[in-house]
């Protein structure tokens, strides 16, 4: 039987709401550095890291966080060696969690290319297929909603790309990453697509070589673009998360205008979108770095790791237990206004939304929202006052369609029905 659909189109007042602004929750257990993390659902999970950087202390401790009680709560270690330099990562599809390489000693070396996943409902952990390339640490990981991403890392740089497939506890390696080889990067995911960027590397007298380059890895065609730099100091070791259709960048550690090694905390938005990126007010605590970072429900969390270092090292001379909230923003209903004097209509074509407004104003891009908030089509628009955007033909429903230049511009509110 052949579905009719019919498009009812009411102007509404703003409906996305965005704000910006830190709180500072409960402390992690213990001050750490370099430790691993990875967030199932609405809940944070970290462990592994050290406690003391000479002589190194390891632990083996692995927490989760619920971010409604503001609670950390201890859950089974990980069984393998103790380590830091480790990533962590998660996979909607599998709902589980998994961690991946690291650094165990520094004397002798043992650097470790392990795979282990935890379940949180059992609450206990298994060994997986090993990262296929040299062992490493300091990587990037990152999960899609059904696959995952590792590579780069130390040991002494890498710029080497790997898939790894849950389903089959399979590795495949990809087409290397085409900046220079490097660690401590920052690694986001938005709309499935995984970006790359920032870090370090050093030249042949052991000076520090920091990266403000940012790269887009498509995991269809299995190609890299390289995107907008960051508009702000070459950095590693940032603090990264991605929520609200955006990702941010904060902190970190690179060089002052004198050409010594300096920390930051400045905070940048970037929308993979438009391409564009955005400056925010800094962060308010002590400039931080090589801690761990997350997102959840509208909001990023970053916490741990150092709060200095030696002169001419990434040694830190500090940890920090410290864990922050950047609330971002939330979707919210709002009372129906008068469809007379509209800015924005719209038709259904069957299977696309066919979007109009005054080419006067130039929106750029456009998102859709479904009843939860969750962005179901985001793009850039074809021409000044227009866009055609593809959806579900047997999607029915509430969505929300928003028209933007710079994360502003007009809501209209559409209903699919039979």
């Amino acid at each position: 039987m052949m579905k009719r659909y019919s498009l009812l189109l009411l102007a509404i007042a703003p409906t996305i709401s965005f704000s910006q602004f830190w709180t500072q929750r409960t402390d992690f257990p213990y001050a750490v550095y370099s430790p691993y993390g990875f967030s199932i659902g609405d809940r944070w999970f970290s462990g592994g890291g050290v406690t003391n950087i000479v002589p190194l202390a390891l632990v083996d401790s692995f927490y989760e966080y619920n971010s409604s009680t503001d609670v950390w709560m201890q859950r089974a270690a990980l069984p393998g060696l103790t380590r830091y330099g480790t990533r962590g990562f998660s996979i909607p599809s599998t709902g589980k969690g998994y961690v991946v390489c690291g650094w165990h000693n520094n004397i002798p070396q043992v650097q470790l290319d392990d795979l282990w996943e935890y379940d949180p409902i059992a609450d206990s952990w298994a060994q997986k297929a090993d990262f296929p390339g040299p062992p490493r640490y300091s990587l990037v990981s990152v999960g899609t909603s059904t696959k995952a991403y590792a590579g780069l890392g130390y040991n002494p740089w890498y710029n080497d790309w790997y898939e790894y497939d849950p389903a089959t506890d399979v590795w495949m390696q990809k087409a290397s990453f085409p900046g220079t080889a490097r660690q401590a990067c920052n690694a986001f995911v938005l709309n499935d697509q995984v970006y790359v960027g920032m870090g370090a590397s050093s030249v042949g007298n052991g000076t520090s070589v920091f990266y403000n380059d940012l790269y887009r890895y498509d995991p269809p065609t299995d190609t890299w673009t390289q995107m907008t730099n960051l508009p702000a100091s070459a950095r590693a070791s940032s603090y990264q998360f991605s929520t609200c259709d955006l990702a941010y960048i904060i902190g970190g550690i690179g060089f002052d205008q004198f050409g010594n090694q300096t920390m930051y905390n400045d905070v940048w938005s970037y929308d993979g979108t438009t391409d564009q990126w955005a400056q925010l007010p800094d962060f308010p605590g002590l400039p931080m770095n090589t801690g761990t970072s997350f997102s959840i429900a509208g909001s990023g969390f970053i916490g741990f790791g150092g709060t200095g270092f030696e002169p001419f090292s990434w040694v830190p001379d500090s940890l920090t237990s410290a864990f922050w909230e950047l609330k971002l923003c939330e979707v919210i209903s709002t009372s129906i206004e008068e469809q007379n004097g509209m800015e924005l209509q719209a038709s259904w074509s069957g299977d696309a939304i066919v979007a109009q407004w005054d080419p006067s104003h130039p929106y750029d891009a456009y998102r859709v929202y479904d009843a939860t908030g969750r962005t179901v089509r985001s793009g850039r628009v074809e021409q000044e006052g227009r866009s055609t955007i593809p959806l579900d033909p047997a999607a029915t429903g509430v969505y929300l369609l928003h028209i933007t230049r710079n994360g502003n511009g007009p809501v209209v509110r559409v209903m699919l029905s039979d």
